[in-house]
């Protein structure tokens, strides 16, 4: 009989093991969420065997279901059931480490050699690929979201009150939430409305939580919940604006990094200021060629806007409310499922973020599409990615050298 070894056995994983695995897979894993899903599976499933399949299937319902970015979810929820909520803080720390470190020192040579000319060209191709990238998940995710005439239109009214008032992301999405709740022309029996993938994935009926779950999540949270309030409270004005500022749009933000553009857009270029609409869109095309989660733009924003512990407060802010719900989650996660005011709630949510995704494309193409070759590098990238599955980095890698050669 075959005996499974320490680093394959789930009740021997080791912190050490947590970090060093979760730690790979945010250093390798460019692409987004679909990428680290892909990856969670191939090393904690079939190499490891840490979890069944069935667990790993549960992780993707739980990071695609709840608010918060979407592979920071997934790695909680897999963290969380190996090593309860230690392991979930492992987990998630471990997973974005490498991104955060990438990033900001990536933002750091961005600041010193801003304007440049070999800097400026290379974004000056790779911004309207980010364009046309963004709007092809949005057409991929409408095909799925808004495959009726009321859900169309609700995507396209989102779209709408986001381009023309750019300041209503946030109400567009609870609004859409309610008329999910109170409307049945918004209504579907499709679970798996915000996959941001091409294809289907099998959805498991999700057990109940182990009570011991229940009463460690509680317990450990609660010295959290009451230091947090006090941390905050001694923080700077600028730092307490960029933490505030980040959590929100963390806890409010369904259907994976690239609905985040117009939510922070407006609030970090002309609110606060802190960056340009060309650092703005600069500073997402950083974060779609750095591995791990594309919010880990939250890095880049913060750091131009304070520094040093301005990256750090927007990245633990944008990704603390993945770790708190997923926590959450786990302990109650069949009554979550099984909520019909969530499920109404996330039918009304899933076409308005399709109407969001078209929003932050026309947010990063109306500040880097000035001129037809611009224009046929965001519809050449478009195409490619509606049409192919093709590794988003490549692409970005390839419209970089695009643009740094036209301008030679």
């Amino acid at each position: 009989m075959k005996t499974a070894s320490a680093d394959s056995d789930p009740k021997r994983v080791t912190s050490l093991q947590l970090i060093r695995t979760f730690g790979w897979l945010g250093l390798i894993g460019f692409g987004g969420a679909a990428t680290s899903l892909a990856l969670a599976r191939e090393y904690l499933v079939i190499r490891k065997r840490w979890l069944t399949a069935d667990e790993f299937v549960e992780a993707a319902a739980v990071g695609y279901t709840l608010p918060g970015v979407i592979g920071a979810n997934m790695a909680a929820f897999m963290g969380f059931r190996l090593r309860r909520v230690r392991g979930a803080a492992l987990a998630l720390t471990s997973f974005i480490f490498p991104s955060f470190v990438i990033m900001v020192g990536l933002s750091e040579i961005y600041r010193s050699s801003l304007h440049t000319l070999s800097v400026e060209s290379i974004f000056a191709g790779i911004n309207p690929a980010v364009a046309g990238l963004i709007a092809a998940t949005g057409l991929r995710l409408g095909l799925r979201t808004a495959r009726t005439w009321p859900r169309a239109g609700l995507a396209v009214t989102a779209c709408l009150v986001v381009v023309v008032f750019r300041n209503l992301a946030v109400e567009s999405i609870l609004c859409s939430a309610l008329l999910g709740i109170v409307l049945p022309w918004f209504r579907t029996s499709d679970a798996s409305d915000l996959s941001l993938q091409g294809e289907n994935e099998p959805v498991s009926r999700l057990r109940d939580g182990d009570p011991r779950d229940q009463r460690d999540s509680r317990r450990r949270s609660t010295p959290i919940c009451l230091l947090l309030p006090l941390l905050i409270s001694i923080l700077p004005v600028r730092w307490l604006q960029i933490f505030t500022l980040f959590i929100k749009i963390g806890a409010l933000t369904f259907g994976g990094g690239y609905v985040m553009v117009p939510l922070i857009e407006n609030d970090v270029v002309y609110r606060f200021g802190w960056v340009t609409p060309r650092q703005f869109a600069d500073g997402m095309a950083l974060g779609l060629i750095t591995p791990g989660p594309v919010a880990i733009t939250a890095t880049f924003i913060g750091q131009m806007a304070a520094g040093l512990p301005g990256a750090f407060l927007a990245t633990v802010a944008i990704f603390l409310p993945s770790f708190v719900f997923t926590v959450l989650a786990s302990a109650y996660l069949h009554r979550f499922r099984e909520s019909i005011w969530i499920r109404r709630a996330m039918d009304g949510i899933a076409p308005a973020v399709t109407g969001l995704l078209l929003a932050g494309a026309f947010a990063i193409g109306r500040t880097s599409i000035q001129s037809w070759p611009a224009l046929l590098i965001a519809v050449s990238v478009g195409l490619v990615m509606t049409f192919l599955r093709v590794n988003p980095f490549f692409l970005l890698v390839g419209a970089g050298v695009v643009g740094w050669a036209l301008s030679h």
